[in-house]
């Protein structure tokens, strides 16, 4: 793949491309609105002269604090045209509002989200842009457009929170475009296609799958689908769509409903894309098998971007990006990209290193690999090396129970950890009994968990992580 060359803000996005003009960039789900790639040109220009008004010019950092849709992108683009570095925060996360006091910089928000942003951050009213789209925005016919250099920092994302507090990660140019053009080529992206957005666009794979890769192919965006398993299956909404992005909580959502769809046509779907987590392996099968539905899923981070792919109906191992120059460390994955972000360490070659936090079997034969789990996923009980996950997909099996986590705590009995499961039921009498019984019939007893807590829920993030931080402390 060529180096990347930045010379302008034209190279990134068909928005600022006359030949895309009347290209239609976002549909309704019913056909009724659509709002071509000049349309939203005439926004982004109306947004970025209004910033640029509101905003002092050394100030270079924002904020957007907005739901994902036609008013986030519109923003997001005006602040790159703006010369401004915008920070996306997530709507659903009051905590990084509190922790971005002390930047004093411009929050550009709506109407719906600005009584979060008065109640959560200490800020001055007239620090606080309320984005509003003019229903006819003036026609733009020319603008002087901003350069950038491939290693300027172009957005500032929040790392998922998953297993700890939100970190703040920069991007540049180069490591989300470099990316772009690799999926692009990977997924045979075109004009032509219609993307279903499904996730967040402030986290790295809404971000790069719903808002950079189809503007920057020309591609059309459905606008705010609301998330019904049903409905998307039921009312054709998956006929009119080439590329769905999701995550793997929704595909198992969806996966209850297969059976009442074997007679629907879904033959226009390119690709259902998934990542943040591996999808079950039931749910993959089962989509190909009976609807000949594709489904790829992307492996990687906030930090390091894009690592590897797997189109499991075709292979069960990961396929490292061409890009990836990678390592192991007692089988911890360490990998280095044009894509991984500057702020991560460099080794004596200068080369910037992350430490994944994944273990991983690597396959001299297929040149691919395998998850066994993350650093902290296993657990040594008695000795022995036990998978959260494996013990996890185990408890799933049974019925009455919606939801579990399996996590290590340090044992008062042992040497080590004990294993404590966390279970979402409705019926819980009985219950942890049924789990023990259930376990030592399937897994030798050192990896049946010797602790349980029935919780009312198992909180998520927006990608469908657990939010280990907001699980209870478990009781002696």
């Amino acid at each position: 793949m060529p180096s990347l060359e930045l010379k302008s803000l034209k190279t990134l996005s068909k928005i600022f491309d006359d030949d895309f003009k009347y290209k239609i960039a976002f549909h309704d789900p019913g056909g009724n609105t659509q709002i071509s790639y000049g349309r939203l040109r005439s926004w982004v220009h109306q947004c970025a002269e209004e910033l640029i008004r509101f905003s002092d010019t050394k100030e270079r950092k924002v904020l957007i604090f907005l739901d994902s849709g036609l008013v986030f992108v519109t923003v997001f683009y005006a602040c790159l045209l703006a010369a401004r570095t915008p920070i996306l925060l997530n709507t659903k996360l009051k905590d990084e509002l509190k922790s971005l006091d002390s930047l004093d910089s411009v929050i550009l928000t709506d109407k719906k989200n600005s009584s979060s942003v008065e109640k959560y951050m200490n800020i001055n009213k007239n620090r606080v842009l309320i984005v509003h789209l003019q229903e006819n925005p003036e026609e733009v016919s020319e603008y002087e457009y901003p350069e950038f250099h491939p290693d300027d920092r172009m957005v500032y994302l929040f790392t998922s929170g998953s297993s700890g507090k939100a970190k703040l990660v920069p991007k540049t140019f180069a490591n989300l475009m470099t990316e772009v053009r690799y999926l692009k080529g990977l997924l045979t992206a075109t004009e032509e296609d219609i993307y279903l957005p499904l996730v967040p666009s402030f986290h790295i794979y809404g971000l790069l799958y719903t808002v950079l890769l189809p503007l920057y192919t020309g591609s059309g965006i459905r606008l705010d689908i609301p998330f019904s398993p049903l409905n998307i299956l039921e009312d054709g909404m998956l006929n009119k769509t080439t590329m769905v992005i999701a995550n793997p909580s929704h595909y198992s959502a969806m996966s209850s409903f297969l059976d009442h769809c074997k007679e629907k046509d879904f033959s226009r779907i390119r690709y259902c894309i998934s990542s943040t987590m591996p999808v079950d392996q039931d749910i993959i099968i089962k989509m190909y098998e009976m609807l000949n539905i594709r489904l790829i899923e992307f492996y990687g981070s906030t930090e390091t971007g894009g690592i590897a792919y797997r189109k499991f109906y075709k292979a069960k191992t990961w396929k490292f990006f061409p890009q990836i120059k990678w390592k192991l460390d007692t089988n911890e994955l360490m990998v280095s990209s044009p894509m991984v972000s500057s702020d991560e360490s460099r080794d004596e070659t200068s080369e910037v290193w992350h430490s994944t936090g994944d273990l991983v079997n690597y396959h001299e034969e297929t040149g691919g690999f395998s998850l066994l789990g993350r650093m902290n996923q296993i657990v040594k009980v008695a000795g022995n090396r036990v998978s959260c996950l494996e013990v996890e997909k185990v408890i799933r099996e049974i019925p009455d129970v919606q939801d579990v986590v399996v996590m290590g705590v340090p044992s008062k009995t042992i040497a080590g950890e004990e294993l404590l499961a966390y279970l979402v039921t409705e019926n819980e009498a009985g219950m942890i009994k049924k789990v023990k019984q259930f376990c030592r019939s399937k897994l030798p007893d050192f990896k049946v968990p010797s602790r349980f807590m029935i919780v009312p829920n198992i909180e998520k993030g927006a990608n469908g992580k657990v939010l280990f931080r907001k699980l209870p402390v478990p009781r002696d």
